[in-house]
């Protein structure tokens, strides 16, 4: 490490640094290592690893599963096991046709995630349960990004290990150990494409709610010019035209307030209120089945 880094973690810890490492006690080597968590590193040379590219990643899945929405996120190299670099791709892809399909015993296909686990480009096609990269996207709490059923989610979640030595768990290759470092930076690029489509939807529901209105305002616009008409005796064509233009001028300032960016807090804060009202739906069913079950 640089002489920068070593003056930054010098400041961090409460013992002199020149001191003989025989002479370290476990808690000097504890804060050592929590020290080391606070330090921006220079990442890892890549000239040894070979990723698939964002735009590789990016022109596959859209021909594989059209979908309605697609972030491909590619994060900086790391190191595992104190130096065997690695880097992770990452790509969610939501609607369309992502998704994995089964059929539900009715004779109808259900979307449920899908995950693409790769490793040097080479598919991992067995001992799903027991991968990092299935564990990481378990640990997602993808209620959190707008998808209140991950089991009924049209979602595919592509992610590609790079490294000069793959930490697969067996000799027949099949998954990945579970290295605390792998499957931070596994979580740490999900978390950043949920963000991703947490605004996609949280952006459809808004349009949804947007069209919505206009139907609503329109109807009643032409219903209230009628009325007004009739007690005042006056052009209800042109009463119309003027409401129009107000519903019109209101919908407008809502389209320019829908074009500002929204930060991280206010899409935290729509995901809770979706995730609130799934929730109370989802025990209002339960309160009904369990009347149901009282009454039999």
């Amino acid at each position: 490490m640089g002489d920068k880094a070593i003056q930054e973690i010098t400041k961090m810890v409460s013992f002199d640094m020149n001191m003989d490492p025989k002479r370290l006690e476990w808690n000097d080597s504890e804060e050592i290592i929590k020290a080391f968590k606070h330090i921006n590193f220079i990442a890892p040379t890549t000239d040894g690893l070979s990723p698939i590219g964002d735009d590789q990643i990016e022109t596959s899945l859209k021909s594989i599963v059209q979908p309605e929405f697609l972030k491909v996120i590619t994060r900086k190299p790391q190191v595992y096991s104190g130096g065997f670099p690695f880097q992770v791709e990452v790509a969610v892809a939501f609607g369309g046709n992502a998704g994995r399909s089964n059929s539900n015993g009715n004779g109808e296909n259900q979307k449920r995630m899908e995950v693409m686990r790769f490793a040097n480009k080479a598919p991992l096609l067995f001992d799903g349960g027991g991968c990092a990269i299935t564990k990481a996207v378990q640990t997602i709490e993808w209620k959190r990004y707008g998808i209140q059923n991950i089991d009924e989610a049209p979602l595919t979640v592509f992610v590609n290990i790079i490294s000069v030595h793959i930490p697969y768990t067996s000799a027949g290759k099949q998954a990945i150990s579970d290295e605390a470092e792998v499957l931070e930076e596994i979580r740490l690029a999900l978390m950043d494409s949920g963000r991703k489509i947490s605004r996609f939807i949280i952006g459809k529901k808004r349009e949804k709610e947007k069209q919505a209105k206009r139907k609503m305002y329109m109807k009643y616009a032409i219903e209230v010019a009628y009325a007004i008409g009739e007690l005042t005796k006056k052009n209800k064509e042109e009463i119309e035209k003027k409401l129009l233009n107000i519903v019109l001028k209101r919908l407008k300032l809502e389209e320019q307030e829908d074009k500002k960016e929204l930060s991280d807090e206010q899409i935290e804060k729509e995901m809770k209120k979706e995730t609130k009202k799934q929730d109370k739906k989802e025990e209002k069913i339960k309160g009904k089945i369990k009347g149901l079950k009282k009454v039999k």
